[in-house]
């Protein structure tokens, strides 16, 4: 999964896309992260990205994430929806599979 900055955001923002934001330090995060690489893997059609927060807190800001994990999907160009916190990896696969 690339990890993304302020030079490859608008590739995610106008591509059918996850944009998984976390940081190192969060206990969720790494409960969410291995779902997030999982499903990565699984959906070859959608484009996953990373933002760490640590490293691209300006990223995380201009996206309005204010907490982590926060997972955002993006159809054309448009947001479509927002989870924030751990999300069962099927509930995902439900919502990837409407795309």
């Amino acid at each position: 999964m690339e990890l993304i900055n302020e030079n490859n955001v608008n590739d995610y923002k106008n591509a059918l896309s996850v944009i998984y934001v976390s940081s190192p330090t969060c206990a969720p995060c790494k409960v969410m992260s291995p779902i997030i690489e999982n499903l990565s893997t699984k959906y070859t059609n959608i484009k996953f990205g990373k933002v760490n927060t640590q490293e691209n807190r300006d990223v995380a800001l201009d996206l309005g994430v204010r907490s982590v994990p926060t997972t955002i999907i993006y159809k054309n160009g448009n947001e479509v929806e927002r989870f924030i916190g751990i999300q069962k990896q099927n509930n995902l696969e439900n919502i990837f599979n409407s795309l």
